[in-house]
């Protein structure tokens, strides 16, 4: 079975997640755990991507 590591983040929320990151001093964790996925979705708003997921 082939699995692959999947993020996905709207845009505004990862913006919302690496400032809150820096501000915390956990940025570098942060990115890391980014940097680990195969894939990472953006979504400029989750009702854009639910319904694009739809027309599949």
């Amino acid at each position: 079975m082939l699995s692959m590591m999947v993020k996905f983040y709207t845009v505004a929320e990862l913006v919302i997640r690496l400032a809150e990151a820096k501000r915390g001093g956990t940025l570098e964790r942060l990115m890391s755990e980014i940097q680990r996925c195969q894939l990472l979705i953006l979504a400029a708003n989750e009702t854009n991507i639910i319904l694009r997921l739809a027309e599949l």
